[in-house]
């Protein structure tokens, strides 16, 4: 049974939706999964819950690059 003051806190959660975390860029466009009360085993801990797990797709290791489509469409040949 979940207190209201549970439900309040994860509405909040739900909905947090930060730029950057850690110095990690987050792709807030691609959205998220997040899932509550998420059954745990580590090798610190024999099990348990974890409250909140948020998973992100991030930005991460980008180049960018200048090339015109044709050369763009050659490179796609090559590595295919």
């Amino acid at each position: 049974m979940k207190t209201e003051i549970t439900k309040e806190i994860e509405r909040a959660l739900k909905y947090y939706a930060p730029v950057e975390m850690c110095n990690i860029r987050l792709n807030v466009r691609r959205g998220c999964a997040t899932a509550f009360e998420v059954p745990v085993e580590s090798g610190t801990t024999t099990a348990g819950l974890v409250d909140c797990v948020r998973v992100n797709e991030y930005f991460g290791n980008l180049q960018r690059i200048q090339k015109c489509q044709y050369q763009l469409s050659q490179l796609v040949a090559l590595l295919n």
